[in-house]
């Protein structure tokens, strides 16, 4: 088969991080032999990734077997599409969250501080409920034009595309969950025989309300005989008030680097207010770090089964926690690696073509 993808932006050289999980997913499509081209809409030039060809424009879409849009936005994916649609017969849209979410009304309100992000808010006020809009009129038109089939990151994101957008049936989509990186399967968490928990660690963006740093911070200002080490940048330590249990580090990680990080530490706090999957949290519970999320319902779909997982309401990140419920494991649960996920993948894309 060959492959075109379309994506916002694509790792490079100078930014190896961008939207990684599609290279993840890309670079094993090309280890089971599919020829995939991927269209970066942020880039500037041609070029090569780790075996992976990104350009910045395409010419000749019939010869492609399939197109495939990952996070389809107005601005660069549909209109591309809409000028190139007579030309494609097989499309696939990959729905990750923001793309089809009403961003003033589903999303977190913005911590008072965050300036930034409380007038982008505003700004959705009017934009979303327009992008929702037009995202529904052009995919209506695409599936009159061409075989269009949806993959969702997981049945939560599902349901709201089938709530803001429109509804499909059954033959018409796919739940296929985003695959962890590979980092958190080559190894698996160390942990002594006498486990005992005393330092925890999160890896967050700092600033957004989504990401419930706030929670964490709670967490450990009630728990005070625990530890705790927050990585990610932002300014909520300069406009909060910390406890002296709470080191924040403004530092940005390789993912390289990641699993022997988590491995110092003896569990992981990483509650979140919104999420489509939440890959972070499916890469810590498979590398098998005791892991602390709030009870919310895509966590329960990602993460349960998960020895090492605990759920607790959103209140009692305010109270007293008993660390005898913390577990670390080993591998105890494959579902999210690579290889499962991409003969999945795999398997949908030969079914289209």
């Amino acid at each position: 088969m060959n492959i075109l993808i379309l994506t916002e932006d694509y790792p490079c050289e100078n930014n190896p991080y961008a939207l990684s999980y599609i290279h993840t997913r890309v670079s094993a499509y090309i280890r089971y032999g599919l020829k995939c081209t991927v269209l970066s809409f942020r880039s500037q030039r041609d070029y090569v990734f780790e075996n992976v060809s990104v350009v910045s424009s395409i010419s000749n879409i019939e010869r492609f077997d399939l197109v495939v849009s990952h996070a389809p936005n107005l601005r660069h994916h549909i209109r591309f599409l809409y000028f190139n649609i007579e030309s494609i017969s097989k499309l696939i849209f990959w729905v990750h969250g923001h793309e089809v979410m009403n961003v003033f009304s589903q999303y977190p309100v913005p911590y008072k501080w965050a300036y930034r992000q409380r007038l982008s808010r505003i700004a959705h006020l009017f934009y979303s409920p327009l992008k929702l809009r037009l995202l529904k009129f052009f995919l209506q038109k695409f599936c009159k034009v061409s075989s269009v089939h949806f993959v969702f990151v997981s049945a939560w994101m599902k349901n709201v595309f089938f709530s803001n957008i429109f509804q499909l049936p059954d033959s018409c989509f796919s739940v296929i969950n985003n695959p962890v990186n590979p980092v958190f399967t080559d190894h698996s968490y160390e942990f002594d025989a006498a486990y005992s928990p005393k330092k925890g660690v999160c890896i967050r963006p700092w600033d957004n309300s989504k990401y419930a740093v706030d929670m964490v911070v709670d967490f450990f200002q009630n728990n005070p005989e625990l530890k705790c080490d927050i990585y990610g940048r932002g300014s909520f330590p300069k406009r909060n008030r910390t406890p002296q249990n709470v080191v924040f580090y403004s530092k940005f990680l390789v993912q390289s680097d990641l699993s022997s990080l988590i491995s110092k530490y003896d569990f992981a706090v990483l509650p979140t207010r919104l999420d489509a999957q939440g890959v972070f949290a499916c890469e810590l519970a498979t590398f098998g770090i005791p892991l602390i999320v709030n009870d919310i319902p895509i966590m329960r779909e990602m993460l349960k089964g998960f020895p090492n997982v605990v759920f607790i309401e959103d209140a009692d990140f305010s109270k007293g926690f008993d660390t005898s419920r913390l577990a670390p494991s080993k591998f105890s649960n494959n579902r999210f690696f690579i290889d499962n996920i991409v003969r999945q993948e795999i398997a949908l894309m030969q079914d289209a073509d």
